[in-house]
Order: structure tokens, then C-alpha cells, then sequence
């Protein structure tokens, strides 16, 4: 018997570190993740099928896995990476061998179906993170609109000034910056860094401005990448688990073991604070926070449910891309495999008598419907007012750092409008 045709579905092997499940601005529309040891692929959330394939390790892996007869091979895997449209950073760990993890540098051509590598640099074994530049329609927006628009070039020029940028932490604490270009990669030692020694458990995306976050246990400390200075350092009163940047720039979503705080990094302010412990994603297409097997899209400005989804089992990581306009796929990696929600199987909260009905804070914050407004004496249906910045440490500070009348307003009118508390 021989094979006449066959079909390139979605790779998996359990050798693999399964490590890297994120988004390409270059492929919006799919979703990367580890292939066979070595490799990255990009596959189609749609017909969960494999578009294209890259080679990262530059060595061959056997497919065969000898582990059950006592042969334990080593070799290199990718363990995490970051994209830009024109260049990508992969960090490659050994496996069954104690070796230096490997930094590459790549320069993409076309679709990412070619690339070329840049540079090779051996690191130590605990750099485990790295960060580009992403830019989005939104932040692009927020910096046009920081710079007079009678200069075009200014404009231009301060957009791009980060996109050939890289950021890698070690989990000791030492952050360092690249300076990226299409025939080498340099390290610039003068903007390294090693904030109180403290180790790093995560860091964000560069943004725009060039700012960009690294978290230290209870304290998210806030970076320019143009000259390595602290802008501030936010204390979280818990140990964070991860910090990621709204798609203006501007909110910092910060997930902790206990909750989600929502940082203003223009005014150095707590907008709203969630106590709940939930995982987060945070991307171009908006704020995402999991609770095992429900999924729910929120507001990052004040914290507010938009939508709620459910999967048939706990969700490790998520993946949210927009398809169409307005039309988002769901992919979350479970135990059960990568699970994918389709457009047709989405529910938004507060329509149809499917709902999910959980009482958990974030959905306490969504606007109840007309169809769950019946007249019980239950606390559960009573509106929980958004947490906002007590009025004391809000006027408590210099002039310049309170926020505009923008911002101020609806937190007035909200307060206005909320009916008394229920007496005891």
C-alpha cells in the first residue's frame, strides 16, 4: 500500500516544550505554537490546519521518541519568542542536557513563510523572556496625537523609533537591550539592568513610547527602553503573576494571585481593582480574563464584562484573534488538546437564557439585563459599584498628576446615579 496524497494537519509532540501559543502581527489571523522539537508553526484556528513552518533550532531532531527503551537524547527546543512584521526573536532552551540557552535574531521576508537569521548569541540558562515593539492602530493613534502634526517627519520617526528594539529579562532580575538591524544585533551595556536584585516573573510588550514594565513580586516597575530610567514603580500589595499592556498604551492590566488591578501609567494611578484570581490575556484585539473553563471580554477602562464564553474544559492559555470586523475566534490550549471557538458559538453576556450566570466579581460588574431584573430580595442582583481611586489619594498629590475632567466626570455621574447601599 502506498500513500497517494496526504493533508498537513496541526502538529503536536509531547517531547516538545509546547511553550510558545501566541498571536503574529504579521498573520493576524493565526495562531503560533511549537511544531515537532525545534520548530515553530502557524496554524489556521478555522480549519485548525498548518499554514507554514520555521525551522528555528537549525539542527535535526529525531522523531522517534526512544525515551520508553532508556535513551534520552538532548537536544535544543524553542522555549519563547516575540514578533514584529519585520523581525522575530526566538530564546531556544536544551532539553536532557544542563546548557546555555541560545538567542536568535531573525529578519523576516514576505509572510514569515521566509526568514533570515540575523545573529546567534549564547545566554544564560534563566533568560527566559523577551519583548519587541508592538504597535497597533490605537497606540499609533496616542502617539500622533502627542506630537504637533505639522512635523510628518517627527511623527514618523518617533513611531518607528522602538520597532528594532528587543528586551530580554532573566528570572534573577538582569534586563538587557538589544539594538536590532538587518546585518547585526548589538547589546547595549550601558542600558542593562537589575532592579533591587528582585527576581522577574514577567514583562510586557515595548510600547510606543518606548515604555515598557517588568514585575518583581509585588512591585511592577515602569521602564523607558530609550534610556533605561524608572518612570515609577507600582505597588500591587500582591505577588504578580503577569503584566501586559491595553491596546491604547495606556492601561496597564496587571493579574496577581488574588485579582487584577488596571493601572492608568499616564496619571500613576489604580483605575479599578478585581479580587479575583483569574488568568489574563491582553492584545490588539482586547482584555480577556480566564477562570478555568469560562473566558469573559472586558472593558479595560473601568473593568465592565462585555462578553462571557464557555470551553468543555480548564483553560491554560488563550489566544483571541479577530477574523472579521467585530468577529473574534476563540483558541485556548487545554488538557484536552487546543479547543477553538468559533463566531456562531459565542455568547454575549446577557442574551438568551443560556447565559452563564457565575457569581464571580467580573461578571458582577456586567450591566444586568432586562431578562435577569426580577423583583427578589437577593444581593446577588444588586449592581456592585466599579472600584475606583479613593478621593483622598486622588487630590492628595501634586496638580499635574491629577487626571483630566475626562475621567473625573463619569466617576461623578456614575456616583450620582448608583441607588443607596441596602441599609442592614
Amino acid at each position: 500500500m502506498a500513500i497517494k496524497s496526504s493533508l498537513s494537519t496541526l502538529e503536536y509532540c509531547p517531547r516538545s516544550l509546547n511553550t510558545v501559543f501566541c498571536s503574529d502581527p504579521l498573520r493576524p489571523k493565526d495562531v503560533a505554537m511549537n511544531g515537532k522539537p525545534g520548530t515553530i508553526q502557524w496554524f489556521d484556528p478555522v480549519t485548525v490546519t498548518t499554514q507554514s513552518k520555521m525551522l528555528v533550532t537549525l539542527e535535526n531532531s529525531i522523531d522517534g521518541d526512544m525515551t520508553s527503551r532508556g535513551i534520552r537524547s538532548a537536544f535544543r527546543d524553542v522555549l519563547t519568542v516575540s514578533f514584529t512584521p519585520t523581525l522575530a526573536a526566538t530564546i531556544e532552551k536544551f532539553i536532557n542536557y544542563d546548557g546555555e540557552n541560545h538567542l536568535r535574531f531573525w529578519q523576516r521576508i514576505g509572510n514569515a513563510t521566509k526568514t533570515k537569521l540575523v545573529a546567534s548569541i549564547a545566554v544564560p540558562k534563566n533568560v527566559v523572556f523577551v519583548a519587541t515593539c508592538q504597535t497597533s492602530a490605537a497606540s499609533n493613534f496616542v502617539v500622533r496625537g502627542l506630537i504637533s502634526p505639522s512635523n510628518r517627519f517627527d511623527s514618523f520617526y518617533y513611531i518607528r523609533l522602538f520597532q528594532n528594539t528587543i528586551v530580554t529579562a532573566s528570572t534573577s532580575g538582569t534586563i538587557s537591550v538589544w539594538d536590532y538591524s538587518e546585518k547585526e544585533v548589538r547589546e547595549d551595556l550601558e542600558r542593562s539592568r537589575n532592579w533591587q536584585e528582585a527576581e522577574i516573573r514577567s514583562i510586557s510588550n515595548i510600547q510606543t513610547d518606548g515604555k515598557f514594565v517588568s514585575a518583581h513580586g509585588q512591585h511592577a516597575v515602569l521602564w523607558n527602553v530609550k534610556n533605561m530610567k524608572i518612570i515609577d514603580v507600582l505597588s500591587c500589595e500582591d505577588d504578580i503573576q503577569k503584566v501586559a499592556f491595553a491596546a491604547d498604551g495606556r492601561h496597564l492590566i496587571v493579574s496577581t494571585k488574588k485579582g487584577v488591578v488596571c493601572w492608568d501609567t499616564l496619571c500613576l494611578l489604580v483605575v479599578w481593582r478585581i479580587q479575583q484570581s483569574v488568568g489574563i490575556l491582553v492584545n490588539s484585539v482586547g482584555c480577556f480574563a480566564i477562570d478555568s473553563t469560562q473566558v469573559m471580554r472586558f472593558d479595560a477602562e473601568n473593568g465592565r464584562v462585555l462578553e462571557t464564553m464557555q470551553f468543555s474544559a480548564p483553560v491554560d492559555e488563550l489566544i483571541v484573534i479577530e477574523q472579521r470586523k467585530a468577529t473574534l475566534v476563540y483558541v485556548a490550549k487545554t488538557a484536552k488538546g487546543i479547543l477553538c471557538n468559533r463566531p456562531a458559538l459565542i455568547k454575549s453576556s446577557g442574551k438568551g437564557s443560556e447565559t452563564i450566570d457565575l457569581k464571580t466579581p467580573f461578571n458582577q460588574l456586567a450591566r444586568i439585563s432586562s431578562s435577569t431584573s426580577k423583583s427578589t430580595s437577593s444581593s446577588d442582583q444588586q449592581f456592585v459599584r466599579q472600584p475606583r481611586p479613593e478621593a483622598a489619594r486622588l487630590f492628595s498629590g501634586p496638580v499635574h498628576q491629577l487626571p483630566p475632567i475626562s475621567f473625573i466626570a463619569p466617576l461623578f455621574i456614575e456616583k450620582s446615579l448608583l441607588p443607596p447601599p441596602p441599609r442592614p
